[in-house]
């Protein structure tokens, strides 16, 4: 008999499950809280130990490989940071780190725990002084995820933090999976601005699935759209820019 997995396992599968049936923002708009930042990512495999290419290629996620996620944030909320204009300079996000030390596998969904030495960084650059974000093919490679960080010395570090409880959840039948879990954030510019609470209370949850309007570069997973959010009291009030399914093609450069 095939083992089945915890309850905490269940409960995020049967919650990934309602949300990967509607749309790919739905699964975000279960939680509390104020929007924080939301992007357009790819997500890929890759060997955590060495930073090269995925040593498992025949299985998804296998216990032991690493998730890394590169995109582009295409809106922040006005609480905490303030305005920021994302057409005025390029904003891109990079997660690794993601560490498999778990699967559960249950009708038809396969769920992946990170160990929780992953990390999540923000990056500001400034059009024409840095390397501009690309994809690339079959990552990692020569442009991600350095492109989307600042090895090339223009990038700015706004945020970093710490993964807690990184799950990916992956549904076989359609193509579709979410990635959610909580953020210490431990570093960067704008550290500073955010509260001792929201610093420790900063939660992620993102979905995507297969999608004509969004290419998948080719050797990466799929694309989600990604929001984090913060505890409900600690804003008064928020101001978030709605994307559309317009504004997420142009994240495929």
């Amino acid at each position: 008999m095939r083992a089945q997995p915890s309850v905490w396992a269940r409960s995020w599968i049967a919650a990934a499950l309602a949300s990967l049936l509607t749309s790919p923002l739905a699964w975000a708009d279960a939680y509390n809280g104020f929007f924080f930042f939301g992007a357009g990512v790819f997500a890929y495999e890759y060997d955590p130990l060495t930073g090269g290419p995925d040593p498992t290629p025949d299985t998804l996620l296998a216990v032991g490989d690493g998730l890394a996620v590169v995109g582009f944030i295409y809106s922040f909320s006005d609480c905490h940071l303030g305005p920021i204009d994302v057409t005025a300079r390029e904003y891109t996000m990079v997660i690794d780190r993601f560490r498999v030390i778990a699967r559960h596998e249950w009708m038809g969904f396969t769920a992946h725990d990170g160990d929780g030495s992953g990390r999540v960084r923000v990056f500001e650059d400034v059009p024409g002084a840095g390397s501009h974000g690309e994809y690339g093919t079959f990552p990692p490679n020569a442009t991600a995820p350095s492109s989307f960080g600042d090895e090339d010395g223009f990038g700015a570090l706004l945020l970093e933090g710490r993964l807690r409880l990184p799950q990916a959840v992956f549904n076989s039948a359609n193509q579709s999976w979410a990635l959610t879990g909580e953020v210490d954030w431990q570093n960067g510019l704008l550290l500073a601005l955010l509260p001792e609470k929201v610093r420790r209370f900063t939660t992620f949850s993102g979905s995507g699935f297969a999608s004509e309007y969004v290419p998948v570069p080719p050797g990466y997973l799929h694309w989600a759209s990604l929001e984090f959010r913060l505890a409900e009291e600690s804003c008064s009030a928020t101001d978030t820019r709605a994307s559309t399914w317009g504004r997420l093609k142009v994240l495929y450069r």
